[in-house]
């Protein structure tokens, strides 16, 4: 699950598919970015399925900032189970936290569904056409997550 070099063709494609969405106005070359993000030791990128990564990146030892590329919506909660269970087992990360631009409505859906509640706000924090805008913090356990989506696979 966890990715490397190896994995750069794989996650390169993953974050060109949605090279619109997840780029402010200033981001630099895709190539750069995903070969930094396989390369950075502060940095695990977890592979859930062919069309689904997270990007997480340290703020503490057990605190990480969260990143979900997909281009799979459909199984998008499973495919966080799955990448929240391997956490779990594989480190000692405890919670996320997830910047969001305000104006991603289904991304902050997406995350009070997981369980993530708003912590904060960054004012004029991210430049999208030319306009900035806001975004919102948001935080939740590890745990929380697993409990969380463990309910809704139960459900099924």
């Amino acid at each position: 699950m966890k990715c490397t070099l190896k994995n750069f063709e794989w996650f390169y494609e993953l974050l060109n598919a949605k090279k619109e969405k997840i780029t402010d106005d200033h981001s630099g070359s895709m190539f750069d970015v995903a070969k930094h993000l396989l390369t950075c030791p502060s940095v695990i990128v977890l592979m859930s399925s062919e069309r689904t990564a997270f990007v997480l990146s340290c703020v503490n030892s057990i605190l990480y900032e969260a990143h979900l590329l997909t281009t799979d919506k459909k199984n998008v909660m499973r495919d966080t189970l799955s990448a929240a269970r391997w956490v779990k087992e594989n480190t000692v990360i405890e919670r996320f936290i997830s910047n969001i631009p305000v104006i991603s409505i289904s991304t902050m859906m997406y995350s009070e569904s997981i369980g993530m509640e708003k912590i904060g706000i960054i004012k004029d924090g991210y430049l999208k056409d030319g306009k900035r805008i806001d975004i919102a913090v948001v935080g939740c356990s590890v745990n929380n997550i697993i409990r969380r989506l463990s309910k809704w696979q139960q459900q099924l």
